[in-house]
Order: C-alpha cells, then sequence, then structure tokens
C-alpha cells in the first residue's frame, strides 16, 4: 500500500524480497541516508547504479573464495568461544554472552582486514571496556551528525547549501 509518492507499507513479508534484493530497480530515499552525513559514501548512495560503483572495490573481500579462506581461522575463533563459555559456566554459572560475542565479532573482522587478530576473546573480560566504548563513541558520533545535519537544514534553506 503507498503511503506518500515515496512510501510504502508491506503487508506480506514476501513482497519484502521483491523490493529490497541486489539489481532492484527500487531504492529507499536520500533522507534515509542523511542522519549518516557521507553522501558520497558507498553504503549512502541513492541510486543503485551509483551504489554498484562504490561497491565494486569491495566485493573481492565478500566473494565466496574469500570468505571460504577465512573459514579456518573463524572455525578456531569460534571453538575458541564455545571452550571461553564452557570455563566460564564451569567457574562463575554465568558467561558474558553479549561481551564475548562482540570480541568474537571484532577478533575475526580484525583479522580479516589486518591479518592479525585483535584477540579479545583471551582477554579476562573478552575487552569489555574497548567494546562499551566503541558502542559510546559511535553512539555520540551518530547523535553529532544528526545534530549537524539538523543545523544545517534549520540555518541555511535547501537550495543554498550544494554553494558551501
Amino acid at each position: 500500500m503507498r503511503i506518500t509518492p515515496t512510501e510504502v507499507s508491506l503487508y506480506d513479508p514476501d513482497d519484502y524480497e521483491k523490493i529490497y534484493h541486489i539489481g532492484t530497480k527500487y531504492y529507499k530515499s536520500a533522507e534515509h541516508y542523511a542522519p549518516f552525513g557521507a553522501p558520497t559514501g558507498m553504503f549512502t548512495a541513492v541510486d543503485n547504479s551509483v551504489h554498484s560503483k562504490r561497491r565494486a572495490p569491495l566485493s573481492p573481500f565478500f566473494s565466496r573464495k574469500s570468505v571460504l579462506n577465512v573459514e579456518n581461522s573463524v572455525h578456531q575463533k569460534v571453538r575458541s568461544l564455545c571452550d571461553k563459555l564452557e570455563m566460564e559456566l564451569r567457574t562463575r554459572h554465568i558467561a558474558p554472552l553479549h561481551h564475548m560475542f562482540n570480541a568474537l565479532s571484532i577478533d575475526v573482522a580484525s583479522d580479516y582486514i589486518f591479518n592479525r587478530s585483535m584477540d579479545f576473546l583471551s582477554t579476562p573480560t573478552y575487552a569489555k571496556e574497548f567494546t562499551v566504548s566503541a558502542f559510546q563513541f559511535v553512539d555520540c558520533t551518530c547523535d553529532w551528525i544528526q545534530l549537524l545535519e539538523i543545523t544545517q537544514v534549520t540555518v541555511l534553506p535547501q537550495s543554498q547549501l550544494h554553494n558551501c
């Protein structure tokens, strides 16, 4: 059902796949991406063809071959997580799953991106301090980006923003 000229509401969940898939002719409005404050970024590209061009340099990192190349490393880290989980449950009868999964995610990502794991699963707190600080930083940054976006629109008319 169409709500506005640029908005639809989906009743049937199967319709989601018809609209949001790789190669779709539909796209989200620029207002959807405005809070990110990066109109020239890959993630915030409104036009699908522009997004494809910006995504192309990253595509090799997510190819089937590249993912299979890191499979053993990921399995090792998951085994380490399972061992740590068993130890936590045996000794403390509780486990900080949130921090353990954050540590796993960062270890896998850092190993893949930098070819060197941050090894947060090996720390006693699973680098809780790091992840809490990182999430707070991201949360604060998003707030600032939204504030700057609102301020720009309030101070300058939209037609003058392109002249700045």
